[in-house]
Formats: structure tokens, C-alpha cells, sequence
């Protein structure tokens, strides 16, 4: 008989042991859970900072309406550089797309190089320093627009 006594207080502290195991253990559960949707918030919230941005060059325009596709996009720039490829989607007229490059990119200080047309547009425009390629796809109602940019340096032979 003195030996269930004995073991009673142990079990006891074994039980209170496992109660606080098991709260901790929840607990822990909740504060990750909540940093998940913490870090989860934090990716929206710079997603959605970067498409208010719109990686828009200041010397690139970009018909209204259209969204950029960060995905599929990138921009190195550092001191007196700046190389990348955005990729905009939008609901346009593909020829419209393609005056409004051309009727446009001079106001910028761009004048055109060439222009290729068939299936797509694909536009080349020079400015002091910079080249860029803007590239217009149709997409049934969709319009697709790819504009490179990058220093222009001629090859030395």
C-alpha cells in the first residue's frame, strides 16, 4: 500500500510535466503558424509594393493599364548602369501598342533604330549610352510587351 502512495505524487508530476509539454508544444505550434502567415503578409505586401512601382523605367513609357509580370521580369541597376527585361500583359489593340512606341519614345529622347514586323513587333530604340528592345506580341485580346534595356557599347574590333 505505501508504495501506490509513493508513486502518486510521481504521477502527478508526470501528468503536470506532460500538460506542459503539451501546452508549450501548441503554443509553439501557434507562434509558427502565425509567422507563417506573417512572412506570407510580407510577400504581399512587397508584391504589391513592387506592382504600385511597376518597375516602370522613368525613361520607358508603358501604355495605361497594363500590369507587369514580376514574375517573368528583372532589373540589375547599380551607378551608371542598368540592364533588365520587363514583361507587361495588357487588353489593347496590337497595332495601337505598336504606334504608341513609335509615336511616343522620341518624347523620352529615344529615336528609333529599326523595326522588324511580322507575327510580332519587335522595335530597337537608341539613345545616348542606352539601347532598348521592345518586342509587342498579340495574344488573342491580350497584348504582350517585352522591353529590354541595357548600356549601348559598340563592339571594338
Amino acid at each position: 500500500m505505501k508504495n501506490k502512495k509513493e508513486l502518486h505524487p510521481i504521477n502527478k508530476l508526470i501528468g503536470i510535466l506532460l500538460i506542459f509539454l503539451l501546452s508549450t508544444s501548441m503554443i509553439s505550434c501557434q507562434i509558427f503558424r502565425l509567422s507563417g502567415e506573417n512572412d506570407s503578409e510580407k510577400k504581399t505586401e512587397f508584391q504589391e509594393k513592387l506592382n504600385k512601382k511597376n518597375y516602370r523605367l522613368k525613361d520607358v513609357p508603358v501604355p495605361r493599364k497594363f500590369k507587369l509580370i514580376t514574375k517573368k521580369s528583372f532589373m540589375f541597376e547599380s551607378t551608371g548602369t542598368r540592364a533588365g527585361n520587363l514583361v507587361y500583359v495588357g487588353e489593347a489593340n496590337y497595332v495601337n501598342v505598336i504606334n504608341f512606341y513609335k509615336d511616343n519614345m522620341h518624347s523620352y529622347g529615344w529615336s528609333m533604330v529599326r523595326t522588324f514586323e511580322q507575327k510580332s513587333t519587335l522595335m530597337t530604340f537608341q539613345k545616348k549610352g542606352w539601347i532598348t528592345h521592345i518586342h509587342v506580341q498579340p495574344d488573342d485580346s491580350f497584348v504582350q510587351i517585352d522591353i529590354s534595356i541595357g548600356p549601348d557599347e559598340k563592339i571594338k574590333r
